[in-house]
């Protein structure tokens, strides 16, 4: 017999006494009691799972794991025990179904596992459930829940739902054997209800055309007696002194009323700005000339004259860098009287255009108020402008 295959039957034959040893009842031999056929069910279901298990180890393949998890679902259905939760939780993990393994290793700590298997379950536990989120259902006893075609318990459950967070579907299977379906938002961490005896509220139903709306009778207050109030004195009427000289007949042109504008000061703080900015570059081109200067001085063999000269053999390269930057530099002083110019001539004109606008405007009005208010008749005078 090959090596591989010594091994697995070793290594099942093992599990298999495990299994015997975990659910024979301790002591010396005792008649069958009345549970003996279902012990000796959940111990068959817990030998083919157990199998199907090892099996799974040898080839280490998706649906070799899926059939382990199904045959131990279906023992701890018989009997929920320590030992067959904590391969549910295996057979999860390596089927990548984190919220099933934190379940079902939650379920055996709590079932009192010991040795390197609760030490195991524990740093599983502790290092996945808190990104998950937990989700109780209540309804009729025996429906069956499906969670991502995976069975997840029947009704009533002994513990919450550990699930991913988010949109999850439930399929709850009925005794008939028809199944509804039901979408919940799970947030991490949070623990959410599903009550499937709550009735779900029937969404409105749209009106035929052409039928009226349902009449709703509104509750009429009842009458009161008239109230009598005091009167109010009335607010003050001001009066406007009529303005001297005939009316305007209909061929008159009235002339709209006109406003000041504020173009002047805008381009007279243009024209500010620009002069400033302007003004600063005269002293920093003036100094770079200068600087330049000096340093072409050192590379010419002769006199400079027009910031030009001959150089001296070997520096011809560096006296042209000089001379080109002195040229540079003038070029932007000139451009700095320039603009200082500009600048003082757009804010002379933008202080002209100001004080042209503000002479346009209307004077000021005066306005006759009488007030009646207090039961004295109060005169007084105002003056209006517009703005």
């Amino acid at each position: 017999m090959p090596l591989i295959a010594r091994t697995s039957v070793a290594r099942l034959g093992t599990a298999i006494g495990f299994a015997l040893a975990i659910t024979a009842p301790a002591g010396r031999t005792v008649a069958a009691r009345p549970d003996s056929a279902d012990q000796d069910a959940y111990v068959a279901a817990l030998t083919r799972a157990i199998a199907a298990k090892e099996r799974a180890l040898d080839v280490n393949e998706p649906p070799r794991w899926e059939e382990a998890l199904r045959l131990f679902q279906e023992a701890a259905a018989l009997r929920s025990t320590r030992e067959c939760t904590y391969e549910i939780g295996v057979a999860a993990e390596h089927l990548s179904r984190t919220d099933l393994a934190v379940e079902a290793y939650e379920t055996a700590l709590d079932l009192g596992l010991v040795g390197p298997a609760r030490t195991r379950a524990q740093a599983f536990v502790g290092k996945h459930a808190s990104a998950m989120a937990r989700l109780t259902v209540r309804g009729p006893a025996g429906r069956l829940i499906n969670v991502a075609g995976v069975q997840r318990g029947r009704l009533p459950l002994p513990r919450p739902l550990v699930l991913f967070p988010g949109d999850v579907r439930l399929d709850v299977a009925g005794p008939s054997g028809v199944s509804d379906s039901f979408t919940v938002r799970l947030r991490v961490g949070q623990l959410d209800e599903l009550n499937l005896d709550r009735p779900a509220q029937a969404p409105p139903q749209p009106a035929a055309a052409g039928t009226p709306p349902p009449a709703v009778s509104v509750p009429q207050p009842a009458a009161t007696p008239p109230i009598a109030l005091a009167p109010s004195p009335p607010p003050p009427i001001p009066i406007t002194q009529a303005p001297t000289g005939p009316p305007p007949g209909p061929d008159t042109p009235v002339e709209p009323e006109t406003t000041a504008s504020s173009r002047g000061v805008w381009i007279a703080g243009i024209g500010a700005t620009v002069a400033i900015a302007a003004a600063i570059l005269l002293p920093v081109s003036s100094s770079q000339i200068d600087t330049n200067r000096g340093k072409l001085m050192g590379e010419c063999a002769t006199v400079v004259m027009n910031d030009t000269c001959m150089a001296i053999v070997g520096h011809g390269p560096a006296a042209q860098s000089y001379a080109d930057s002195i040229a540079t530099w003038k070029a932007i002083r000139t451009g700095a009287y320039v603009g200082v110019g500009v600048g003082l001539a757009a804010v002379a004109g933008g202080l002209l255009l100001r004080w042209h606008d503000g002479s346009e405007t209307p004077a000021a009005r005066p306005a006759l108020v009488l007030d009646g208010q207090g039961g004295q008749l109060q005169v007084g005078l105002m003056w209006a402008r517009s703005f």
